[in-house]
């Protein structure tokens, strides 16, 4: 009796599972198609964009207008030194074909995300189907389609939809064991990987799982050549961040580690965090939910207690991976990219995993493959059920991942920011043009009134805080209800019972509700 992913499949990857059959393969791909079409339908082409998505569209907008790559949303436009310039680039380059109104970039920029994400999703599936026979990839294809988180990315403009791509098709650019690698083949693997650090910088896992791989198997000319192209590719963007010494991932990671206590308590507090995240990952937000939105302790304890076992089995899984050659590079990969998850202090609510989706499929299929392998041996009723792990994973995922493409099929973007817009219109048809807006997300209100703007300081009074606005240029203030879930307004501005709010800053007006716009009172006006 073998498991469903059985010696010929997994350990040995022989013939009989690297060639699919026609059949297989058209199922495979309509599935896709169809959970393709569903996603698409659901997408808002002219959502406007939210933070980071801003962030990115900001920094676009400034290469596509040929003014280098700044921060055009900040008084003195200065360089840009956090998001890597990847994502950006793609979208200026983009927009050369269409024209420069942010309507039109923004629907543009909707519908490369789209043909990024399809893609994504064809070659992971392209790559399920090399480690694995078609009987499981093509249900880790579906759970990968209609995964909650992989829906929800394709209705936004972030980085992750080019990054993932681009760490599909290396992956699928390294050769199977016994092939060796040629030189023009690791030159692109080389360049694909600088081009996905310039994506994201969790790209370094992605260098070192080929670095390590390769050296495993001594392809050393083929290592040095990755090494030198990715760091050509890379080294621009390094020195951009030398030079400029401020707003850098290095800058953030030494701030936040300074305000630990220790890297063991670090370590120990992330680590719990991905525990409880993995299997949100893949089927939805439930142990979050357990842990974080609802005060009930035994709930918190219970499905931390099921995450853990659920990471127990997805570590076998890991464990498999990486023993086995042909999935090797994609479990260094994975371990890799976790490694450097859990000294990373910052967990973005689980963002990092998005990219690993995939991945973490193919683990916990394989852990649930080893384990039920095992029992079964004792029980051979129990056959049919290992046989029927790959197929479970898919149905589990199906109901969240629904659920969340039915909701945003269902949510206009514009109605439920249209308060916020309704200010964004005023602070356009009503501020000078070269004001100065401080509001909470200040990119977000000059891609939508092309106002530049500054954050909110941090202060112990209302007074304090304007004499900074002012020293920052600042003109205006833009208080909004917060669009995040905990944002709260600052001590400085939520305590008007002292009256110091209404002496420092003028209400100019409220164009919807909870959305006020204030005119900043010069200190030589609030003493008299």
């Amino acid at each position: 009796m073998t498991s469903t992913i059985d010696r010929r499949s997994i350990e040995r990857n022989d013939e009989c599972n690297t060639v699919a059959s026609p059949r297989a393969m058209v199922l495979r791909y309509s599935l896709l198609v169809l959970l393709g079409a569903f996603v698409v339908a659901s997408i808002h082409f002219d959502a406007p964009p939210r933070f980071d998505e801003t962030g990115y569209l900001i920094l676009a907008r400034s290469l596509a207008d040929g003014r280098g790559y700044r921060e055009i949303d900040k008084p003195a436009a200065p360089v840009h030194s956090h998001f890597p310039p990847g994502w950006p680039a793609t979208l200026a380059t983009c927009w050369t074909f269409t024209s420069d109104s942010i309507d039109a970039r923004t629907v543009v920029a909707h519908a490369v995300v789209v043909v990024l994400w399809f893609s994504a999703v064809v070659l992971w599936s392209r790559w399920f189907a090399s480690p694995f026979p078609e009987v499981v990839a093509i249900p880790l294809s579906v759970a990968l389609a209609a995964n909650w988180l992989w829906i929800r990315l394709a209705g936004e403009l972030r980085s992750e939809t080019l990054f993932i791509m681009l760490s599909a098709i290396v992956l699928l650019a390294i050769p199977s064991a016994p092939e060796r690698v040629s030189g023009r083949r690791a030159a692109g693997i080389g360049g694909i990987v600088g081009l996905a650090i310039l994506t994201r910088h969790i790209g370094v896992a992605l260098a070192g799982a080929v670095l390590i791989e390769f050296v495993l198997r001594r392809y050393w000319r083929a290592a040095i050549q990755v090494i030198l192209i990715s760091a050509v590719i890379v080294l621009p963007w390094a020195v951009t961040q030398w030079v400029v010494g401020h707003g850098t991932q290095a800058e953030l990671l030494l701030a936040k580690s300074d305000r630990n206590d220790s890297y063991t308590n670090l370590i120990g507090s992330q680590l719990v965090f991905y525990v409880r995240r993995l299997p949100d990952s893949l089927f939805g937000p439930f142990v979050e939910t357990a842990t974080v939105f609802r005060d009930d302790p035994l709930a918190a304890t219970l499905s931390t207690a099921l995450a853990a076992v659920f990471a127990s089995v997805w570590s076998i899984g890991l464990v498999r991976m990486i023993r086995n050659e042909s999935a090797r590079p994609a479990g260094l990969y994975l371990a890799c990219s976790l490694v450097i998850l859990v000294v990373w202090p910052f967990t973005e609510a689980g963002r990092f995993l998005i990219p690993l989706v995939p991945l973490n499929l193919a683990a916990l299929v394989l852990g649930l493959d080893r384990i039920g392998f095992s029992i079964s041996r004792l029980n051979l009723k129990l056959r049919y059920v290992v046989r029927s792990v790959p197929v479970s994973i898919a149905l589990a995922s199906l109901p969240f991942g629904l659920y969340t493409g039915l909701k945003a099929w269902r949510t206009d973007p514009a109605q439920a920011d249209a308060p916020f817009e309704a200010a964004c219109r005023w602070i356009a048809g009503n501020l000078p043009a070269d004001a100065v807006v401080a509001s909470r997300h200040p990119g977000d209100v000059y891609w939508r009134s092309s106002r530049v703007g500054v954050p909110w300081p941090e202060a112990k009074s209302a007074e304090a805080a304007a004499s900074l606005l002012s020293d920052a240029g600042a003109g205006f203030l833009f208080v909004d209800q917060g669009r995040y879930v905990g944002e709260k307004d600052p001590a400085w501005l939520a305590d008007e019972a002292t009256g110091q709010v209404a002496a420092t800053f003028r209400q100019l007006a409220e164009p919807a509700t909870g959305m006020r716009i204030y005119e900043i009172v010069e200190a030589g006006d609030r003493a008299r």
